[in-house]
């Protein structure tokens, strides 16, 4: 394990002081279940390769040099301005 330092408000350091006594756990357990479970929400839930839309990753070989800055001409048409 590696560790690592934070700060808290100190209403966060009671609500954790409070959980852990609750819980007959050590604050720093409480941190790391936290920090996982937000963590585990953040990861994709399939893999990146099974994603049906990784395979549009590189279908386009060539196009229009400014596309990232006229998107909106090239999707919707003339309508648009070109910045």
């Amino acid at each position: 394990m590696k560790r690592k330092q934070i700060y808290l408000s100190e209403d966060m350091e009671q609500e954790l002081r409070a959980a852990a006594l609750f819980r007959g756990a050590s604050e720093a357990a409480i941190v790391r279940e936290a920090l996982e479970q937000y963590l585990q929400a953040r990861r994709p839930k399939v893999p990146l390769e099974e994603d049906p839309l990784w395979k549009l990753v590189g279908i386009i070989e060539d196009g229009p040099p400014d596309a990232s800055e006229a998107i909106d001409y090239y999707l919707y048409g003339p309508g648009r301005e070109k910045p």
